[in-house]
């Protein structure tokens, strides 16, 4: 019904568009509807593509087609868990392409956002450790500044609360999305070359050295610094080495298999609710419990 809807739109809208003159000084060059009709009834990944992109309004989470897969067009990772405040669908696609062909068809799903868990590394680290084991342990750390910057970290493991030294792997990288987007991979052969990730109770850091890491988050998560890292080869990621923050969000990466398993305990929840009357049965509360978040921790707009 919806697809059938979908088409009687296009036709209307192809109609109205083609039918007259694209340009009033010109009135001998229309397109009409026929002519039309006819280009798209040969270019079938045309329609599909609208089709997708009018089916993606109504739902956000609607698969790319076939047709248009084949093509290899980018596409966002699915958001599982929560939404995002910072990150645009170009900024997803790229961090998704840093990960390599192996998780290219990785979903992310959201352990935590400043904005619904409020501003605390303590936060952070207890969603951290209710994540299932089923959700693979690397994280983006994504952070906006006030300046309007936004940059983070991939841890290659899980955090820890507090560690004496430095820990994690090669896999490590800090990242600039905005103004630039840029990956700056660890270089293992350089004297701090697997300084890679640090935390301490007041502190999130990776690169670098104790005091003058690639990027430092304090506990409240309301200040951060960034500097120039050997580990990294990498350059200041704010506008300036000392920041103010104004958002913070942890991602984590969801296998399509487990994903699948999330969208099947999903139908059975809706059929065996339906009729019934549940507090606020949006998906991505029930992803939230299923993923061990537990509804407590979801902040209503």
């Amino acid at each position: 019904a919806i697809q059938a809807h979908i088409r009687l739109l296009v036709s209307r809208v192809a109609k109205l568009a083609f039918d007259k003159p694209r340009d009033k000084e010109n009135p001998a060059a229309p397109v009409h509807w026929p002519a039309f009709r006819t280009w798209v009834s040969c270019n079938q990944q045309f329609v599909e593509f609208l089709r997708y992109v009018v089916l993606s309004v109504v739902n956000p989470k609607v698969p790319l087609p076939k047709p248009l897969r084949a093509l290899g067009l980018p596409t966002p990772p699915t958001l599982v868990g929560g939404n995002t405040d910072i990150l645009t669908p170009r900024m997803l696609i790229q961090m998704r392409k840093w990960l390599g062909p192996e998780l290219a068809d990785c979903s992310f799903t959201c352990h935590y956002t400043s904005r619904a868990n409020g501003f605390s590394l303590n936060t952070l680290h207890t969603h951290l450790a209710e994540t299932p084991h089923e959700i693979l342990t690397s994280t983006f750390v994504v952070v906006q500044d006030t300046h309007g910057y936004i940059f983070g970290m991939f841890a290659s493991e899980a955090w820890r609360r507090t560690n004496s030294t430095f820990y994690g792997s090669e896999e490590c990288f800090v990242f600039q999305l905005h103004p630039d987007m840029q990956r700056y991979s660890c270089d293992p052969n350089t004297p701090r070359g697997r300084n890679c990730m640090y935390s301490k109770m007041n502190k999130l850091a990776m690169g670098g050295e104790v005091d003058f890491f690639a990027l430092e988050l304090d506990d409240g998560f309301l200040n951060g610094r960034s500097n120039r890292c050997e580990t990294f080869h990498s350059p200041c990621l704010s506008k300036k080495s000392q920041f103010r923050i104004r958002a913070v969000e942890c991602w984590g990466l969801v296998t399509p298999d487990y994903l699948e398993i999330l969208r099947m305990k999903y139908a059975r929840f809706k059929e065996e609710n339906t009729g019934k009357s549940v507090l606020d049965r949006q998906e991505d509360v029930f992803f939230l419990d299923l993923l061990g978040k537990g509804y407590s921790h979801l902040q209503r707009d």
